[in-house]
């Protein structure tokens, strides 16, 4: 005769009277095995009667006060916990009160509300009431951008051995690609069942990105010092890129992206990538490229300003250019923000030929363009 045990059991819960040892019974089925047999589980740390027995969210069985008479009586507020995954007894915290023959309520929130009864054999009533609040676990989210995770219950807070369902919900034209810290996969929504207290993340990126000289910009603008190669990637596995340089919307009438990008002048870049069915789309944010020259003006008198040694651009003391041009020459520095309105930085008399200007208050600017004009021609 099989013995296999199912994973399945039903609890039955009733007062039990004028016993000095009472035992949680289970109702277990066994595969081929005459129905309405019992077999014994652990018994509880104090025998009592007239208690509560309560069916908790994580499936574990919560008994809390009544009696037992042994010459006299004995009333409890001691409660304990019964595990049916090792089918043992744990003490929990007790009620606040003794108490028989009570109610006890499971609640919305996973506590459980006792509430009346009586001591004495009953004689004497009780109207007070309490909650048990069962050991929680709690879901926190690591720092996330470009996406969020939601389904995490108010305040975070689960029963021990309940499941949480989460779902990252990207940014738009962002890509969920999957869990980190306490969960991993890609499974999206994700089950995560509560056995501690976990902190999840969740990692998104963007569906389509320009790369500028190989490196993911870290604004919406990049300046750049001669040619810069521009590169353009996306997670559609086999999919098109479409792109412009004029700052227009891409859509499918677009330049199609066949391999890097080499640009001499200014742009605006845009970029918009197809699933490889061409029923998914995602776009890129706008990206201004500015490109400076090596050498920024030359002028009438043969001037030019560079910056090509370790000696050169950003110093202690702010911004070094060196200038070559004629002999003698007394040059004017102009710097620009925007190359549209431009302010003398200072002057500088060529005397050898080739000389160098420090730009003191290059420091506190983001950005910084000069030309070099010969004064008194």
């Amino acid at each position: 005769m099989s013995t296999n045990l199912q994973t399945n059991f039903l609890a039955t819960i009733f007062p039990v009277r004028n016993l000095t040892l009472a035992l949680l019974a289970l109702l277990v089925t066994w595969s081929n095995y005459a129905a309405g047999h019992w077999v014994p589980t652990g018994a509880m740390n104090t025998a009592r009667f007239c208690h509560t027995a309560t069916l908790l969210p994580d499936g574990k069985v919560l008994v809390a006060g009544g009696n037992y008479y042994s010459g006299s009586w004995s009333f409890y507020s001691s409660a304990e916990l019964y595990d049916p995954a090792t089918g043992t007894w744990t003490s929990t915290g007790a009620m606040s009160a003794a108490r028989t023959n009570h109610t006890a309520s499971l609640l919305a929130n996973g506590k459980v509300l006792f509430a009346g009864g009586g001591v004495n054999g009953g004689g004497v009533s009780i109207s007070s009431a309490e909650l048990y609040d069962p050991a929680f676990f709690t879901i926190t989210t690591s720092a996330l951008s470009n996406g969020s995770i939601t389904g995490i219950a108010v305040e975070g807070k689960y029963l021990t051995g309940t499941t949480a369902t989460l779902t990252a919900v990207p940014a738009e034209n962002y890509v969920f690609t999957g869990w980190t810290g306490a969960a991993s996969g890609t499974d999206n929504p994700l089950s995560v069942l509560m056995d501690r207290d976990k902190t999840i993340g969740a990692t998104f990126v963007v569906g389509v990105e320009v790369l500028a000289g190989g490196q993911v910009p870290t604004g919406s603008a990049v300046v750049w010092r001669g040619p810069l190669t521009l590169t353009m990637q996306t997670v559609f596995p086999n999919g098109a890129i479409l792109y412009t340089l004029d700052g227009s919307a891409p859509s499918l009438g677009s330049t199609l992206y066949t391999g890097p990008l080499t640009l001499d002048h200014s742009c605006s870049v845009r970029a918009v990538a197809y699933s490889s069915d061409f029923s998914s789309q995602m776009q890129s944010p706008p990206l201004a490229v500015v490109i400076v020259p090596m050498l920024t003006t030359t002028t009438a008198g043969g001037a030019g300003l560079q910056v090509g040694t370790s000696l050169e651009g950003l110093v202690e003391d702010g911004f070094r250019l060196t200038l070559t041009g004629e002999f003698g020459k007394q040059y004017e520095i102009l710097a620009s923000a925007d190359l549209v309105n431009w302010i003398q930085a200072g002057t500088l008399t060529n005397v050898y030929g080739t000389s160098q200007f420090t730009d003191g208050d290059a420091t506190n600017q983001s950005r910084r363009f000069y030309r070099a004009a010969v004064l008194n021609q």
